[in-house]
């Protein structure tokens, strides 16, 4: 599980909690739906720019103004991932039937800038274009099915981790990432935003 890759798109409501335009002190609250795709070893393609198939998402985030400028963001996702090899496009991977599924929890906290008090065409077009980078921490437990019944796959250490000794232990179910982004955004009304 250490060669996941999740590709996210998210189509995002959001709104304002404060005055008309984003200023110091705002608070915008976004609810977002979208698709998470799992990208590794059970891809039906071996190569990296294939992905497994689309599982819902869902998350919520906050972004608070400290300047007119720079916010503070939090959000919380919500989904799943799954890999199978009954969707590979090779013989030899469909017959080594191997899947998982797992669901994911994500916590994050950074910063975001936004670009339409520089980008005068931002602000004339109603655009929200916002860079960021924070910081993510996410749980996955993931599972296989075998006999009818869904078995916790990281503590059977299935990547080798834990066999013999010396070896590195079985993966962590927590870990952290960086998060590096660009969020955009369409006002369609004073405080609401798509």
């Amino acid at each position: 599980m250490k060669k996941i890759l999740i590709l996210i798109f998210f189509i995002s409501i959001g709104f304002v909690l404060d005055g008309q335009e984003l200023t110091n002190n705002d608070l915008y609250i976004k609810v977002d739906l979208g698709a998470l795709y799992y990208q590794g070893d059970l891809s039906p393609l071996h190569n990296k720019y294939s992905s497994s198939q689309a599982s819902i998402g869902f998350s919520i985030s906050a972004d608070y103004f400290i300047t007119n400028d720079v916010a503070i963001y939090s959000s919380l996702l919500i989904g799943s991932l799954k890999g199978d090899d009954m969707y590979a496009k090779t013989v030899e991977r469909q017959k080594r039937n191997l899947s998982f599924k797992t669901h994911l929890y994500e916590g994050s906290i950074g910063l975001k800038y936004a670009l339409q008090e520089q980008i005068g065409l931002l602000k004339k077009n109603k655009l929200l274009l916002e860079p960021l980078f924070g910081v993510n921490l996410f749980h996955f437990n993931p599972k296989a099915k075998y006999k009818g019944e869904w078995i916790e796959l990281q503590p059977l250490g299935t990547e080798g981790q834990g066999w013999a000794s010396g070896q590195e232990p079985k993966y962590n179910r927590y870990a952290m990432g960086l998060s590096i982004g660009l969020d955009f955004s369409f006002q369609l009304k004073k405080d609401l935003y798509l």
